[in-house]
């Protein structure tokens, strides 16, 4: 009975030290932030991706009480960035901004120096970055259904423009030609901003192109915007209508843009950013930012954005084989 007594006693003194040592060890361990955090932006400054993160570090440097610093590292598609973030130290002072190349490089490239499941904790889905189909303003189609039956009545007459083989304009062209099964040749620009153009000089009876780079162009009358690629009408467009609404709701991209930290990132501090996000995103005047954009504000839980990466990457590397897309 004695010796059943000592070893209750030893237990419930070891149970007591574990106690007080998780004690000291959560007194001792400091509070985060407690230094400034480097944001990485896998393009070069100037973009809509980029705005989207100097936008958003500005608002979480001031709810955070600690500064957000971006820090662009373009190159390979996005691979640069996302491979960097990928091997930080998973302690919440690296953080990542990334858009559709997520979930579009697997597809794309040989080899990647991620996993976008893997490699990555998700914090929030920022926005839906949509892309417009927009026709030269010459062009006789006047909705998707009359577009797409004078390309069938036409076989090989129409080609389309994007900013470049991979991007997500081009995946979204390659989309509509496979959901369609209209014959549509692929040319691609260096950049919107020339692939636009292309469509309002009629070197290309049509484009793909993200909704800023498009949307002066379409209300000067230059081009022709027939769709939205979104589940939704934008914000800053209401009047364009989506592919669903147009009787293809199979052409659906919204170029995902999000906030993702390493893998292994405390669970308490993925959730703080999380709701930090969110309260940043739910300003006015950061959503009338976002909308000026052209993005469709997002926001939600780490756990809703991990399964739209999940489906995106169901999606998407699919349509790259389907198409045959090949990076040069």
């Amino acid at each position: 009975m004695l010796r059943s007594k000592r070893a209750c006693l030893k237990g419930l003194l070891a149970v007591a030290a574990c106690s007080l040592l998780n004690a000291a060890r959560a007194v001792a361990a400091p509070a985060y932030p407690a230094k400034p955090i480097r944001l990485l932006v896998p393009f070069a400054p100037g973009g809509s991706t980029d705005a989207l993160a100097r936008i958003l570090a500005k608002g979480l440097s001031a709810r955070l009480g600690e500064s957000v610093v971006v820090e662009n590292r373009p190159g390979a598609g996005g691979n640069i960035a996302m491979g960097a973030a990928a091997r930080a130290q998973p302690d919440g002072y690296t953080l990542l901004i990334v858009s559709s190349s997520l979930v579009i490089n697997p597809g794309l490239y040989a080899a990647i120096p991620y996993d976008p499941i893997k490699s990555f904790a998700p914090i929030t889905y920022l926005a839906a970055a949509p892309s417009l189909l927009i026709v030269n303003a010459r062009e006789h189609a006047g909705s998707v259904g009359e577009l797409v039956a004078e390309m069938k009545a036409r076989p090989g007459a129409y080609n389309y423009s994007s900013p470049g083989i991979g991007t997500a304009q081009h995946l979204a062209g390659e989309l509509f030609r496979l959901t369609t099964g209209v014959a549509l040749a692929h040319i691609p620009y260096n950049g919107a901003g020339p692939s636009v153009a292309a469509v309002a000089a009629g070197d290309v009876q049509m484009g793909l192109a993200s909704l800023p780079a498009a949307l002066p162009l379409v209300q000067s009358g230059a081009v022709r915007a027939l769709a939205i690629t979104t589940r939704m009408r934008s914000p800053a467009a209401p009047d364009i209508p989506t592919f669903a609404e147009a009787g293809y709701a199979a052409v659906e991209s919204d170029h995902l843009q999000g906030l993702l930290a390493p893998a292994g990132t405390p669970p308490a501090i993925v959730q703080q950013l999380s709701k930090a996000t969110d309260a940043v995103l739910a300003q006015p005047e950061t959503a009338r930012q976002l909308v000026d954009l052209g993005f469709i504000v997002g926001g939600g839980t780490p756990e809703e954005f991990q399964r739209e990466i999940a489906r995106q990457l169901q999606k998407w590397p699919a349509i790259v084989r389907q198409a045959g897309v090949k990076v040069e």
